[in-house]
């Protein structure tokens, strides 16, 4: 097919039936699921990443205005501090260049914890699991705060920590996020731009890369704009080292292993701690020496808990190879191919993207009285050639939106409804409120696409005090930036020298990518094309091979039908470290997350307490899916303590899916 047309193949299988149909939403609750998410979206769209898209911001709404990560003094070991309600925050000093320790230069990590339910000395106690939530660039702290809770959780034992003596005898963790290098609150900051304001006015001027292959012309100004931006992200500006230097992933293992080491440290003064109080005497002997066995720090020899997503299976990858004899239990959920993404090729994501809308068209037709676009009595690949030609029309006749009393005339063009396409393939809580926008564009009626596009617009500037009170010119406005240069400073410098290469071999480039993927092909591109134009080198790179021997085996996850990491990577990185198992999800989007399952959660559970590994070929089936309702033959309600609560914390994970 044409392929300015977004989708138009014939589906490959069709699901099984549903047992049980869910009532349809209010329009209210439809709006708003869009609302949470699409916001974002339409402000960044020409930085498309790896993980829950887009990066996560600087401000966030969980915010806390009494709190401030520059009033904690950064340590070398870990002195926490309570932070936003309920966690603890510290910031980790640790060399700029770990490849170059005798540089007196340091970075401080910002790093939060959700505290584990049980103290160290409680022989419960089953240490810290670390999170990195993808990207790459996106925000640990954001991920904690919003995740973290749920995700404890997941990993903790099914009964509370406070239930009767022989019911709770698992294990219960601290969950630890963090910054990564140059990301948010982790100092030194990118000083791509000098505020904020500026930022936006940047991203404003972007062209959308979905554009790309409609015109040369819009190739050429992305281009010209990339390299602005590359170029401006270099520069070296005052004293602070330049962090798209030291930002790349083999920089951020060694901040990890300096992370695990410090959470050792901890645990061993928090337990004499706990020994020297007045509780503490009343220990027995024996309880005294099983509590200074357990929690003594192993310096050198302490092993890694970790739970990584997308961009995050690269860092957890990596970590296995550089150090594969302090792996404790590492899980990658929706897995990248490391020869591929250390070249930045990107060439092994889009495999299985368009199949995505097709299966949304099929669920699509299998609820005709839930779902706007459903045709029952006609394939549904019908469904699908409807999308195609309105994104092909909105090329030459855009939709023209009134302006209101709360926004300003706007158009609705071929860039927006490839932007909401893009979308839909991540999350499934997503698909049918965006499938009542689609219903209402094939009507030319833009109104509430428009709403949300311009949502952004009532967002007020947020800067910081010192950048108020300093000017908006001051160092001080540095750190207000967003993420527009944490994905590049990572992932480009996590790969080659692309520096020489022509227009030209991008354009070849271009269509190679752009045929994997109606969808998502075009904007995919992007990638290459901003590390081609990214200027900085970085200080120290590891070049594999990406394959180990791990002191334990890898928990692998993977979903049928990923827009952006193919279950098959899943598969062959098993191949790379032998004794992983792969968790095949039967189901579609981005992680474990996009389409809950109680099954994928009790083995994620199972994992971490005692180290269970799923059978081979395991396969775990979601609990629903979108218009069918619930697909769990013994239904959804009625569920265990154990399964309602492992099923609020999954499904929770999915509503803070961003």
């Amino acid at each position: 097919m044409d392929k300015s047309s977004p989708v138009g193949r014939g589906l490959a299988n069709e699901p099984r039936q549903a047992h049980q149909p869910r009532p349809q939403k209010t329009n209210a609750i439809r709006i708003a699921a869009i609302a949470s998410g699409l916001i974002l979206y339409f402000s960044f769209s020409s930085f498309i990443s790896l993980g829950d898209r887009p990066p996560s911001l600087p401000s966030s709404p969980l915010a806390d205005p009494e709190f401030d990560w520059l009033q904690i003094v950064p340590q070398e070991q870990f002195i926490y501090h309570p932070c936003f309600g309920g966690y603890q925050c510290a910031r980790l000093s640790v060399p700029i260049n770990w490849n170059d320790t005798a540089d007196p230069a340091r970075a401080a990590i910002a790093v939060i914890k959700v505290p584990a339910k049980v103290p160290v000395t409680d022989p419960r106690y089953g240490g810290a699991i670390v999170l990195n939530p993808g990207g790459p660039g996106n925000s640990g702290v954001g991920q904690v705060l919003r995740k973290g809770h749920y995700m404890q959780t997941i990993v903790d034992a099914a009964h509370p920590a406070s239930a009767p003596d022989g019911l709770s005898d698992g294990r219960y963790f601290d969950i630890i996020g963090f910054d990564a290098r140059a990301v948010n609150n982790t100092t030194p900051h990118l000083t791509c731009f000098p505020n904020k304001q500026s930022e936006l006015n940047f991203l404003a001027r972007q062209p959308s890369d979905f554009l790309f292959g409609i015109s040369n012309t819009y190739i050429d100004l992305a281009w010209a704009n990339y390299r602005a931006f590359g170029e401006s992200c270099a520069i070296q500006r005052g004293d602070e080292p330049n962090m798209a230097e030291f930002a790349n992933t083999a920089q951020v293992v060694e901040d990890i292993l300096a992370m695990i080491e410090r959470h050792a440290e901890w645990r061993e003064v928090e337990a004499q701690q706990i020994i020297s109080s007045c509780e503490g005497f009343k220990l027995s002997k024996s309880d005294r020496e099983r509590i200074i066995n357990t929690t003594h720090w192993q310096k050198g020899a302490e092993k890694l808990n970790y739970w990584g997503v997308s961009y995050g299976t690269i860092l957890g990858q990596t970590f296995s190879v550089m150090h594969p004899d302090r792996v404790s239990r590492v899980l990658i959920d929706g897995v990248v191919d490391p020869d591929d993404y250390y070249s930045a090729d990107w060439l092994k994501n889009l495999q299985d993207t368009d199949q995505i809308l097709q299966q949304w068209a099929s669920y699509c037709n299998q609820a005709p009285e839930a779902c706007p676009l459903a045709s029952p009595h006609t394939p549904s690949s019908i469904i699908n050639a409807r999308l195609a030609r309105l994104a092909n029309s909105l090329l030459e006749e855009p939709i023209p939106v009134l302006g209101t009393a709360e926004h300003g005339p706007t158009v609705i063009d071929y860039a927006d409804i490839m932007q909401l396409f893009a979308d839909s393939v991540y999350d499934q809580k997503l698909v049918e409120p965006y499938f009542e926008l689609f219903s209402d564009l094939l009507d030319r009626n833009g109104t509430s696409t428009a709403a949300l596009k311009m949502e952004g617009d009532l967002t007020p500037l947020s800067l910081n005090a010192d950048c108020i009170k300093d000017g908006s010119y001051s160092a001080a406005c540095v750190r207000d930036q967003g993420p527009s240069g944490f994905f590049a400073a990572i992932a480009c410098g996590d790969g080659p020298d692309l520096r020489n290469t022509s227009k030209a071999e991008f354009r070849e480039y271009f269509k190679e990518v752009r045929g994997q993927s109606d969808v998502l092909g075009a904007a995919w591109s992007g990638h290459r094309m901003l590390c081609i134009n990214w200027q900085a080198r970085p200080a120290w790179r590891v070049e594999g091979p990406w394959t180990a021997n791990t002191s334990y085996p890898l928990l692998i996850i993977g979903n049928t039908y990923d827009p952006v990491t193919p279950l098959r990577n899943a598969r062959r990185v098993s191949t790379l470290f032998p004794g992983s198992v792969v968790l095949h999800q039967n189901t579609e989007g981005h992680g474990l997350h996009a389409s809950p399952s109680i099954c994928t959660g009790k083995a994620v559970r199972a994992y971490f307490q005692d180290g269970t590994l799923p059978e081979i070929d395991t396969v775990c089936e979601p609990e629903y899916r979108a218009w069918i309702g619930c697909v769990n033959p013994d239904g959804c309600d009625g569920r265990s303590d154990e399964n309602q609560a492992l099923w609020e914390a999954l499904n929770g994970m999915n509503q803070n899916y961003r």
